[in-house]
């Protein structure tokens, strides 16, 4: 009994010695699947420089993903700037509103307002201005002053004349000024500028 486990054992390890001896030739002769268990130096340079590609490709979409989310917060940060009529109401009627609110605030009677007067800037989007003119201290004009500034959306001189009301004995000092702001009537760029101000 002996004897027959030894040749059996004998003829299974040629069996299987032979087997492997095949699957070596068969694995050579098939280059693609030793190239990918085994490849060569030429491959492995040609698959990094490929990787290298990829990661430089991968860099300059981050950098511009990057750069495209930065100017859409630019954009969406200057909208609490710009007039918009749906969150603002009617310019024509609303800006005069709030520079008197302005006024009443720093206890200063405007002589005038005038009327608002537009220039388009692009599709969509207007340049607005109204003049102003007031006499008072000035300290009560710098309170005026400050009180623009302050005003959302916002509102800046666009000239702006101080004068003595009397140069031999003043008193008090004159204003006269265009006060501009930028009005948006797209109403897609306006949805927009609404959504990204929330």
């Amino acid at each position: 009994m002996a004897k027959m486990v030894l040749k059996f054992n004998k003829k299974t390890s040629i069996g299987a010695g032979l087997l492997c001896l095949l699957f070596l030739i068969v694995l050579f002769q098939n280059t693609r699947i030793f190239n990918v268990i085994l490849p060569s130096e030429e491959r492995v340079k040609k698959e990094a420089s490929e990787l290298k590609k990829l990661q430089e490709e991968l860099k300059n979409e981050l950098i511009e993903s990057s750069r495209l989310i930065r100017r859409n917060s630019e954009f969406m940060a200057r909208g609490r700037g710009y007039w918009l009529q749906e969150r603002d109401g009617k310019p024509e009627t609303e800006a005069p509103r709030r520079v008197e609110s302005a006024a009443r605030l720093a206890e200063i009677k405007l002589s005038s307002i005038g009327s608002i007067r537009s220039a388009k800037i692009s599709e969509g989007i207007m340049s607005m201005e109204m003049s102003i003119t007031a006499e008072a201290s000035i300290e009560i004009l710098s309170r005026f002053l400050g009180e623009i500034y302050r005003l959302e959306p916002c509102m800046r001189w666009e000239k702006c004349s101080l004068a003595p009301d009397n140069i031999r004995t003043p008193k008090n000092v004159k204003l006269s000024g265009n006060i501009r702001f930028i009005c948006v009537n797209n109403r897609n760029i306006s949805r927009i500028l609404s959504e990204g101000i929330k």
